[in-house]
């Protein structure tokens, strides 16, 4: 940007580029005005620009204005807004499923979630014939009322009963990583219920 001064110091003009101005006289130029070029008692000078506050949003500017002799123009930023409250069940346009997948984009992204997902599928795969073991494998002890008074008590033997549970134990013992997948599954589900 180019502020025009006349010969007294006084704005007359001002540019947004200096390529191929036009001088407030009519006289045109080809080219790129330059910093301090003086053409019929015109003078152009570059503005400098500087920043006034911080944060990502962008205030707009303001200027060109003298400051020191010299012309600058103050563009002026601010802190971001607060992020707008999660709609809750009741409000106009909300949809449970729509605002849950938007959160899983953000909170569960796709590659972590396949990789602990098939870690997890492979464990349970390699489980599978240690599970048909065990099963196989349960053995049960029948306890018999000599009197034939009460009914006889069958129950599995303890041995073959923690075989089976230690062979059914990697298929409900998450993985950490797995196990906070479902963490933030669930919290996605709590933040936007279904509308009752």
């Amino acid at each position: 940007m180019f502020v025009i001064e006349n010969e007294a110091g006084e704005k007359v003009d001002q540019w947004k580029s200096g390529k191929n101005p036009v001088w407030p006289n009519g006289a045109s130029m080809s080219g790129t005005a330059t910093d301090g070029m003086i053409i019929a008692g015109y003078t152009a000078y570059e503005v400098a620009q500087v920043t006034e506050g911080e944060g990502p949003r962008n205030l707009g500017f303001r200027g060109p204005e003298k400051v020191d002799g010299k012309w600058q123009r103050v563009k002026l930023q601010g802190a971001a807004l607060p992020p707008a409250p999660d709609p809750v069940p009741g409000d106009e346009g909300y949809d449970h499923a729509m605002l849950r997948k938007a959160e899983f984009e953000t909170t569960l992204p796709m590659g972590d979630q396949a990789d602990a997902i098939l870690k997890w599928a492979v464990a349970i795969r390699m489980k599978q014939s240690t599970v048909a073991t065990a099963i196989d494998n349960l053995s049960v002890d029948v306890a018999v009322d000599p009197d034939g008074l009460e009914a006889d008590v069958i129950t599995l033997n303890t041995d073959s009963l923690s075989a089976l549970k230690s062979a059914l134990t990697p298929i409900f013992d998450l993985p950490s990583d797995l196990d906070a997948i479902v963490g933030k599954w669930t919290a996605g589900k709590a933040k936007f219920p279904k509308p009752e």
